[in-house]
């Protein structure tokens, strides 16, 4: 069987060139050829085609092998070449070999042309094989050497005695030290009381295993830590042994911030559904006590002694009235009554009450850029966050100081930066408060919106000024975001949706009680007894006849059973054995002509309370004075 060889034939002699295709054909190949005897020949051919051997006589009259030699290793360095000369010394040839040609046969021996071929074309072929292993290798490492420099995370290697080899731009970033400090040392980062932990997974991972995503903390330069995940790994030389290890460090600070914010959302939730359900009995109290304490005050004489402490009741209930809205606010669980507002008008309400608490040491400025806009809320949230947040403000300036609030607006893109902005949201109004007080260490920045979290002293605060800040902000879907330095001072920063709607006007206050109607039926549905003794004995005080439930079902069988009338259904929204939507609807289905009129102090269940504004009946805030019931009885007859 023939083998293909393509062979460049440098030779000046024709008789001569004949004979050596005729040694190649004898030993088996199949050869095509080109025959060349000057410089711009050989360049000319090399350049065309692709040959497997130069085959070239080393005297030749115009032209010599050499030359021809320089020409061939100058633009194809791999191709094999061989002399074979009838004329050439030993002390030549070396030179030839170390000029870079594979072999030289004498023409008086041409039989070894033939095997000198075979070794030098498989010599070729290895050495081909090895170029192309190494140029792999070569960009491989250049892969390498661009993904350790890339990458985010910190890359350490070591060699078998721990020392520094290999210290990656992120380890730079993350533990401070440059590269320069810490190559041929011992790694730093390594805490001295985990040294002994560290030597022994070094010895196991040396005999194959590995280690990942061990959650350590290591140092950083200025001596502080940092919490990482740890994953080592072997590296090995040549022969397979052991060489060092690699260790590839992934800082967790912000997994850490974001599990921390992730538990404070939860315990601040878990707080919210206790609030919400410590308000609805809280409500039911005050409503017994505010009703009551009116009701002897109404039929006090105006010389009484005992008005005075009567006022003090009311005072006192009023207060606790303020405090349970605060629980729900903050628990974002109270009933809310949104409409479009501007806000620079309510900020401006808002500031001008506060300038009435923070006291004359404060100097109270304000800057409400006109182009702020309008948003969609409750007045009195807007006016509670500011008042709120200038009294923590004054409370952080007990010599005096500089309370500055301020509105703008903000793009919704620049506040979000890199994370996409809520959909639909385009633009936000931001409040901003800032205060020259005394500033927030981190820790208590980390706190400062749980529920009850306070640093003043027991008789000077609630610890629910903040908690409601935040709690009411999130009810319109925005975000707070805070500024503080030790003796620097504080500012908080609200960004609330801006609304796309005009301006709502506000709702008008109902009528006067004295001059309405009072004659009806009312039955009341009340599951806590002094409640619905007290409302009972209002509504009757005014000329209502009232029938008392205690559930859902009795209040059902009264409707079913009773001759007369029922002109107004008023429950509580939670009731028992039903909610009180279910009983309005089964009530409606047996007597559709009555009014239904709500009454809560619960508020958590948001879905029903929705579903109350939705249905259009009238509602009743708890706690509620005797005057408040009788309006809204009144308003809900109309």
């Amino acid at each position: 069987m023939t083998e293909k060889l393509r062979v460049l034939l440098v030779e000046d002699s024709e008789d001569d060139a004949a004979l050596l295709l005729r040694e190649l054909k004898r030993a088996g190949y199949d050869v095509s050829y080109d025959r060349v005897y000057t410089a711009d020949a050989i360049e000319i051919s090399l350049g065309k085609h692709d040959w497997d051997l130069v085959i070239s006589d080393h005297g030749m009259p115009a032209f010599s092998g050499t030359e021809a030699l320089q020409i061939v290793r100058r633009i194809a360095p791999d191709l094999p070449f061989i002399f074979v000369s009838g004329s050439i010394g030993e002390d030549i040839a070396v030179a030839a070999m170390r000029a870079g040609a594979q072999d030289y046969v004498m023409k008086g021996n041409i039989r070894r042309l033939a095997p000198a071929i075979d070794r030098e074309l498989k010599d070729s072929e290895a050495r081909r094989r090895e170029r192309l292993t190494e140029e792999q290798l070569r960009s491989t490492g250049e892969i390498l050497r661009s993904v350790f420099s890339a990458s985010p995370l910190a890359i350490i290697a070591t060699d078998v005695n721990g020392l520094v080899t290999l210290w990656n731009p992120a380890a730079e970033r993350l533990f401070g030290w440059k590269r320069d400090e810490v190559i041929g040392r011992e790694n730093p980062v390594v805490p001295e009381q985990a040294r002994e932990t560290i030597e022994a997974r070094r010895e196991l991972v040396k005999q194959g295993e590995t280690i990942t995503d061990v959650e350590a903390r290591r140092l950083r330069k200025d001596k502080t830590f940092v919490d990482v995940t740890v994953t080592v790994a072997a590296t090995r030389d040549r022969n397979g042994l052991p060489d060092g290890v690699t260790v590839v460090y992934q800082d967790l600070t912000e997994r850490k911030q974001l599990q921390a914010q992730f538990l404070q959302a939860q315990k601040m939730e878990a707080v919210g559904r206790l609030a919400g359900g410590v308000a609805h009995d809280f409500n039911n109290l005050l409503t017994v006590i505010t009703s009551y304490a009116e009701l002897l005050r109404a039929d006090s004489k105006p010389d009484d002694p005992r008005d005075d402490d009567l006022a003090q009741i009311q005072r006192a209930a009023d207060a606790a009235t303020a405090l349970t809205r605060q629980l729900l606010s903050f628990s974002r669980q109270r009933v809310i009554e949104p409409r479009v507002i501007d806000l620079n008008e309510i900020v401006a309400g808002a500031t001008k009450l506060a300038s009435r608490l923070v006291g004359s040491s404060v100097e109270m400025l304000s800057y409400l850029d006109a182009s702020t806009g309008t948003v969609k809320a409750d007045p009195g949230h807007i006016e509670q966050i500011v008042m709120n947040l200038a009294v923590n403000a004054r409370d952080a300036m007990p010599r005096g100081g500089k309370l500055v609030i301020s509105t703008r607006r903000v793009d919704a893109n620049e506040l979000h930066e890199s994370a996409a902005a809520p959909s639909g949201v385009t633009a936000y109004a931001m409040v901003s408060v800032t205060d020259t007080g005394t500033g927030m260490d981190e820790a208590t920045q980390q706190r400062m919106f749980e529920p009850f979290f306070t640093t003043k002293p027991i008789d000077k605060g609630t610890g629910l000024g903040l908690a409601t800040v935040y709690g009411l902000v999130k009810q319109y879907e925005g975000t707070v975001r805070v500024k503080s330095e030790l003796g620097v001072g504080t500012t908080f920063e609200i960004y609330l949706p801006t609304a796309q709607e005009s301006v709502d006007k506000a709702p008008r206050a109902s009528g006067d009680a004295a001059n309405s109607n009072t004659a009806g039926t009312v039955l009341l549905v009340e599951d806590e007894p002094a409640v619905r003794a007290v409302a009972r004995r209002v509504l009757e005080g005014v000329g209502y006849l009232v029938i008392e439930a205690p559930d859902g079902q009795t209040a059902l069988r009264i409707a079913e059973t009773r001759a007369g009338p029922i002109h107004l259904l008023m429950t509580d929204v939670v009731v028992p054995g039903m909610g009180g939507l279910n009983l309005a609807a089964s009530f409606l289905g047996r007597r559709s002509t009555t009014r239904v009129l709500f009454a809560s102090g619960h508020e958590y269940a948001a879905d029903e309370m929705s579903a109350v504004r939705e249905s259009k009946h009238a509602y009743l805030k708890k706690p509620f004075t005797p005057d408040e019931l009788v309006r809204a009885v009144q308003g809900a007859l109309k």
